[in-house]
């Protein structure tokens, strides 16, 4: 299965597998790991993987969460909403809304449900 969208590359790669999880790694080990990892979230924090992960929601054509804001209202404001979760995701104040759960059928079973939960865009 292919990814919905992929990362942009970051200048010196991210940590291999072998060194995660590896109690006896070197101090400059262990910094590199620190670096990568901050280098990490900084990409995943950059305008345009924001921009990909909205692109992604819109896509899937989801219903508002429990803030009631749809996909399109989001939209309309896109840079200015991107801008305040890239600032609040950086200084680390982001905090999730509550998720909206919606009971829907399951399939094949008349009568039976089962739970949906309906994040907000911004989740």
């Amino acid at each position: 299965m292919e990814p919905r969208f992929q990362l942009q590359a970051i200048p010196g790669g991210t940590t291999s597998p072998e060194n995660h999880g590896d109690a006896n790694l070197s101090e400059a080990e262990g910094q590199s790991s620190v670096n990568d990892s901050t280098r990490l979230f900084e990409a995943l924090c950059g305008m345009w993987n924001l921009r990909m992960g909205f692109e992604a929601v819109k896509k899937n054509k989801g219903s508002p969460g429990i803030d009631g804001v749809t996909i399109t209202e989001f939209g309309s404001r896109l840079k200015e909403e991107l801008s305040q979760l890239k600032k609040d995701l950086e200084s680390w104040t982001y905090e999730p809304k509550p998720v909206r759960r919606v009971e829907i059928p399951k399939p094949g079973k008349k009568g039976d449900t089962r739970g949906l939960g309906i994040p907000t865009v911004d989740s």
